[in-house]
């Protein structure tokens, strides 16, 4: 770009819509300083009626004032003066008219020559030529054929919308074959282009790759659509708090902003009549289609179909997809045209697809013709081909495409009972693949107040019951659902077996104790007999092995064994991959990693055969969970952020996903998103999987968090007590024990650790004893016997380390040097070795924590890392320590709540000061509250 200001250089910035030539140019040109050249700009405008030379002419304008000439002025730039009255008086006479047409353009393209010679250095910059009329673009070509000595042109020009065959089109392809002309082209940003792009937008918080991904989809890469769309949801977010989440999902329902909306159509409306019905008939189809659908549905003949198929093709309009298939280029104008069709054209149009579909050969698509009969008003077509088209797909085993079609028919109030009672059961028993659950919920509870059989409300029922307790983590109310269908059910025994298989698993606090989902247990097992089906033998016998396992039992071992593993039907190879999910959960919650790994991987093998997209959510979260235990932390943090914006509808694996994200932020030291994180993990799924919750809540209380956080955790382990379920305590018991201590309840922090110890005595979990030994050393340094507590922590070391779980060995390690201080002993070298490991996790908190020990001890310890430099921008974190600020927290609290010095603090506040030209904390408040907003 830099060469634009050489004399003579000729440079074509060339791209599609949206991709960034003006804001280039715009760069440019503020970059002129110092380069001794006048700018002369004009744009070309889309007009039915072109003034002609228009952009010369603006161009031009810009020598208004009082010009000076290099060179004395050729008597022919007086034939300028009647399109530049405003430059009149610098101009030679006007002359008189030639009265010949063509005469008179090549006389005005010579003036504009003469007039840009005495113009001494000059940069001429058009815009948008491909709009230019023919006059400018014969006064351009003659310019740049016979180009003046200091006079250089940029242009910016879509190719596709530029006729080879046009003047301009015509010496572009010469003067690039001789090298007189540099063209550059702009491209769309890539994945990573687009996150940065976004990124810039958003500072301050992470965007989810996933999302990044879908932004790129949706908007192929064009910098405008990316900065509006991104622009949009921020502000949409930041109306309603945190708003609906960077997620594909918020992405796809987000409004078009009306700017964008005015930009994407501004394109197809310039096209001829035939042109637009033939892109509007791609945008209602909205899939790669032939010439005779789009002819169809556009109600055009072949001949003209054709024709204004070639016209939106040579546009880019429309692309080929496959051979003789065609489809709108980029999604958002597809979706601007689709929105922007009166209602009666498009109902008209979704008509005409529905004939297409059925007069074209082969079998139709059931689920096209559902979705046009659906948009093109016909209530009853609609029902008939959506409810065959969810036939069809579970017939295959696809309920993942069945529930949807389902749930969309029973959305709509005026379906008759008779129908909705049938449909609703179809959709209970699809409900499991991962459909939006809260909707399915709502239905399927609509459908009950229907009458119906009770076997028939009885499945209906348990199906609902299942959904709520195995994905949205509704406690007490799906343990009610399941017991009562159990009694509808009565001449059903499959379903009864089922039913009590499901009550049997203990997952949640629920109002159910252990012995309780023990005798279900057992009465699942006694009816899987009587009934002799193997895929609900199977089915109980998988629960049989996760209950067991959920509790510790080592009895689910040798359950584990006799699951079938040949010859399963794909019905039992489904049962067996969820096994293998729950079964991962429960050994990592465990501490038996390495048979968590062998699960996870068994699952997903068995799910790479399956259309399961719950549970394949569920291994992708319980890879994260198992990750994060075991210290694969690379690239995690970025993993679960993805994760939790692409699983944001299913409660359990998202909630995972954002547990793994705020534990990873707290261990970085980003305090304010490790809380964000953790409470959208508890919020996620508030009556999910105990332990995820209770490594929530004790985060949550090692963060810093309020009284109401550590009461909740209290709350959790009462719960967790009355379940009888103590090694689910893992996480949780030590935060209470400490919690305890710190408020001088010695007696009350023996008792819990004495319950956790008879409660996990019996139990095969390697990660309650490792949790047990720290309870123990805490107990033990609060009574000062320091000795008992220096070995606990190194029981506690070694037993981690067995896990593994070096995270949690770092801290025990930590600890340990801790008490030795405490205990007036030298801790220095098991402090070195937790910074050391700390260090190498990436657990910037805690080795920050180390460091401060060290320091108050008499030890400096280096930073690993030099720092970087951020200019006028905060660093990560000065941006910590002003958003606890902004919270009204003192220096002496951030310096507690980030492990730094006081001073430390002083002099972050002094160059977050500096940097935001402030003089006081309420400024800093009100700067960082004006940059979120």
């Amino acid at each position: 770009m830099a060469g634009a200001f050489s004399p003579r250089a000729l440079l074509v910035v060339e791209g599609e819509a949206g991709v960034g030539k003006t804001r280039l140019v715009a760069e440019l040109l503020d970059d002129r300083a110092g380069t001794g050249r006048r700018i002369l700009f004009g744009q070309c405008y889309q007009s039915h009626e072109p003034f002609p030379l228009a952009p010369v002419v603006e161009a031009l304008r810009c020598l208004r004032g009082v010009p000076s000439w290099t060179l004395p002025l050729n008597p022919v730039v007086g034939a300028l003066v009647p399109l530049l009255p405003e430059l009149a008086e610098h101009l030679p006479s006007a002359l008189p008219p030639l009265g010949d047409r063509g005469a008179e353009r090549h006389r005005l393209a010579r003036a504009v020559r003469e007039l840009l010679c005495a113009s001494g250095p000059t940069l001429l910059v058009l815009e948008d030529v491909h709009l230019s009329d023919t006059h400018t673009q014969d006064v351009l070509q003659y310019v740049m054929r016979h180009m003046p000595h200091q006079l250089s042109i940029v242009l910016t020009v879509r190719r596709e919308e530029l006729a080879d065959a046009s003047p301009l089109g015509r010496l572009f392809t010469e003067l690039s074959a001789r090298g007189s002309l540099t063209e550059l082209r702009l491209a769309p940003l890539d994945v990573a282009g687009v996150g940065e792009l976004a990124g810039l937008l958003v500072t301050d918080e992470a965007m989810p790759a996933g999302f990044v991904e879908a932004l790129h989809e949706r908007t192929r890469g064009l910098p405008f659509a990316v900065e509006v769309i991104t622009r949009a949801m921020r502000d949409e977010r930041a109306a309603i708090g945190d708003g609906p989440g960077w997620s594909s999902r918020s992405l796809t329902e987000l409004d078009l902003p009306p700017a964008l909306r005015r930009w994407l159509l501004d394109r197809p409306a310039r096209l001829a009549p035939d042109g637009q019905l033939v892109v509007q008939a791609a945008a209602v189809l909205g899939r790669p289609a032939t010439g005779e659908s789009l002819a169809a549905v556009a109600g055009l003949s072949r001949r003209r179909a054709t024709n204004g198929l070639s016209v939106a093709l040579a546009r880019t309009l429309l692309c080929e997809h496959g051979e003789g298939r065609y489809t709108v280029r980029h999604p958002l104008v597809a979706q601007a045209v689709y929105e922007s069709l009166p209602t009666l054209r498009r109902r008209e149009m979704h008509t005409r697809a529905v004939h297409a579909l059925r007069a074209a050969p082969g079998p139709p698509s059931l689920p096209q013709l559902a979705h046009h009969a659906r948009w093109a008003g016909d209530a009853a077509q609609w029902r008939h081909y959506a409810e065959a088209a969810a036939d069809q797909a579970m017939a295959a085993r696809n309920e993942s495409a069945a529930a949807p079609l389902l749930l969309a028919v029973l959305s709509d109030p005026g379906l008759p009972s008779d129908d909705r009672v049938r449909m609703a059961v179809k959709l209970s028993r699809a409900a499991w693949a991962g459909v939006d659950h809260v909707k399915t919920v709502a239905v399927l509870r609509r459908a009950l107040a229907e009458p119906m059989p009770a076997e028939v409300h009885g499945e209906l029922r348990l199906n609902l019951g299942l959904l709520l307790r195995n994905q949205g983590g509704a406690g007490h109310t799906a343990i009610d659902e399941i017991a009562c269908a159990v009694t509808e059910l009565r001449h059903r025994p499959a379903l009864v077996a089922r039913a009590l298989a499901s009550l049997a698993v203990p997952v949640a606090i629920d109002g159910a104790s252990l012995g309780e989902h023990l005798e279900w247990l057992r009465q699942a097992t006694a009816a899987a007999h009587r009934v002799r089906d193997p895929v609900i033998v199977t089915a109980v016998l998988v629960n049989r092995a996760c209950a067991l396992m959920s509790s510790g039992d080592s009895e689910a071992w040798q359950v584990v064994e006799t699951l079938p593993t040949a010859e399963a039907t794909p019905a039992q190879r489904l049962h067996l991959a969820r096994a293998c999910v729950n079964l991962a959960q429960s050994t990592n919650s465990l501490g038996h990693h390495r048979a968590a790994e062998e699960f996870l991987h068994r699952g997903q093998e068995l799910l790479a055969e399956a259309d399961a997209p719950y549970l394949t959510g569920m291994a992708e979260s319980g890879r994260l969970m198992l990750d994060w235990a075991v210290g694969r932390w690379t690239g995690l943090r970025d993993r679960a952020l993805s994760a939790s914006a692409r699983l944001a509808d299913q409660a359990a694996p998202a909630a995972e996903a954002q547990l793994v994200a705020g534990l990873l932020a707290l261990a970085a030291g980003d305090v304010p998103e490790a809380v964000r994180a953790l409470r959208a993990a508890v919020q996620a799924n508030p009556n999910g999987w105990v332990p995820v919750l209770a490594a929530a809540r004790a985060a949550l209380v090692r963060a810093g968090g309020t009284a109401e956080d550590t009461a909740e955790a209290y709350r959790l382990l009462d719960a967790i007590r009355r379940k009888g379920v103590w090694v689910w305590a893992v996480d949780v018991a030590p935060v209470v024990v400490e919690a305890m201590v710190r408020d001088g309840r010695l007696g009350a922090a023996e008792e819990v650790v004495a319950e956790y110890a008879a409660g996990i005595a019996d139990r095969d979990s390697p990660a309650a004893l490792s949790a047990l030994a720290v309870c123990r050393a805490v107990l033990a340094q609060a009574r000062r016997r320091y000795g008992e507590a220096e070995q606990r922590y190194a029981e506690a070391e070694a037993l981690y380390r067995a896990l593994p779980r070096p995270y949690e060995a770092a801290r025990a390690v930590e600890a340990r040097g801790a008490c030795r201080f405490t205990a007036g002993r030298d801790g220095l070298d098991a402090l070195k070795q937790a910074l050391t490991e700390f260090d190498a996790l990436g657990a910037g908190w805690d080795a920050a924590r180390c460091r401060l020990t060290l320091r108050k001890h008499g030890v400096a310890v280096p930073h690993r890392r030099g720092p970087r430099g951020y200019g006028r921008q905060l660093s990560p974190r000065e941006q910590q320590v002003a958003e606890l600020a902004a919270a009204g927290m003192t220096n002496r609290e951030i310096a507690a709540a980030l492990y730094l010095s006081p001073r430390t603090v002083e002099q972050h506040m002094a160059g977050i000061m500096h940097k935001l030209d402030v003089s006081s904390r309420q400024a800093i408040a009100a700067t960082m509250t004006s940059r979120q907003q």
